[in-house]
């Protein structure tokens, strides 16, 4: 009984820091499991699992980071998140999944444009029906401001 109210309180902890996706809550959920099968873990083994399984999920082997300055949002049949890069490339990066950063940015772009951004994308082939089918995307996986 005890172990549940550690793994509620950690669990509580995740969600309002923020931390809770889709893939953490699967992992969240595994350790819980694991906890809740394995009486004799403890708080900090509970919360180790929990951190090191967000991270795995957290970044894909191919994902690459650049910084630039953020220059808008372009909306097609999809969202285009758009920088120019310290060596003045322009770069889009297609969003097929929003993230925190995503919102703030679209609620007022140019309150934004010209602000340092890192941006988090891979190259990945996508089937875009629009596009006829499976193309090679630059995909947005999440943004931070500088």
């Amino acid at each position: 009984m005890k172990n549940s109210w550690i793994c509620i309180a950690l669990l509580s902890l995740l969600f309002a820091c923020g931390a809770a996706s889709e893939s953490s809550e699967e992992n969240t959920a595994d350790s819980t499991r694991q906890a809740e099968e394995n009486p004799q873990m403890t708080e900090e083994e509970i919360e180790a699992d929990i951190t090191r399984k967000m991270e795995k999920s957290e970044t894909p082997e191919n994902q690459q980071s650049v910084s630039g300055m953020f220059t808008g949002i372009e909306q097609g049949d999809y969202f285009y998140f758009t920088i120019k890069t310290e060596a003045g490339e322009d770069m889009s990066f297609m969003v097929l999944q929003t993230d925190a950063t995503f919102e703030a940015i679209s609620e007022n772009p140019e309150k934004y444009t010209n602000a340092m951004v890192k941006v988090y994308w891979e190259t990945t082939t996508e089937n875009i029906p629009e596009a006829g089918g499976d193309i090679e995307i630059n995909k947005y996986i999440k943004a931070e401001i500088l």
